[in-house]
């Protein structure tokens, strides 16, 4: 009697459609077998050697997209980086010619000046340059402006002048007045940020 009872639960147990409760919910036995045969299909073939070569392999897609992106397609991103500071004894502006793009730019111009609020010029300089290459950044004596004797009080009208010739031939400006003199050291940058350049 009692093996005709075991033989009887035996044939429960192995039956496919018997629930089973998991995480408070029934779920049938089938569908456990089904997932535990899934998870060691998955464990043979996702190991951690082969998981590291797809992470590395995934950075390199990204790494290769990005140098695409920075070296191969054309595109413009001059600009001017401006850096003003004073002091009792005068104001500095210091200036910096970003060529940030791909592609080399020629007849570059720079124009400085810092003028009072009324527009009364107090010093100003200009620069030239043939051309500039592609990814490289440009300082020169003659873009830093110096302006002696002027007061630390009052505030100023820096004026910046960008202009140059991109790499289809077509010339490109970009100007920007501003007011300082708030701050002992300010910095901004001027340009018309990323373009691409169509042919």
């Amino acid at each position: 009697m009692v093996a005709d009872i075991d033989e009887d639960v035996e044939d429960v147990l192995s039956q496919d459609d018997v629930m089973v409760e998991v995480g408070r919910r029934g779920v049938h036995k089938r569908d456990l077998t089904a997932a535990s045969r899934a998870a060691e299909q998955v464990a043979a073939i996702v190991t951690p050697a082969r998981l590291f070569v797809a992470s590395i392999t995934l950075l390199l897609l990204v790494a290769i997209f990005g140098a695409f992106i920075y070296y191969i397609v054309p595109q413009d991103r001059t600009e001017v980086r401006v850096v003003f500071m004073q002091s009792s004894a005068g104001h500095v502006v210091l200036t910096e010619i970003l060529n940030k793009g791909s592609r080399e730019i020629s007849d570059v111009s720079l124009f400085v000046e810092v003028t009072k609020l009324d527009g009364s010029a107090l010093n100003s300089t200009q620069f030239d340059r043939s051309s500039l290459q592609s990814h490289t950044s440009l300082t020169h004596d003659d873009l830093e402006l110096i302006v002696e004797g002027a007061s630390g009080w009052e505030e100023y009208l820096v004026h910046i002048e960008l202009s140059y010739t991109d790499a289809t031939g077509d010339p490109q400006e970009a100007a920007q007045i501003k007011r300082v003199g708030e701050w002992i050291t300010e910095e901004w940058r001027v340009g018309q940020g990323y373009r691409l350049i169509l042919w």
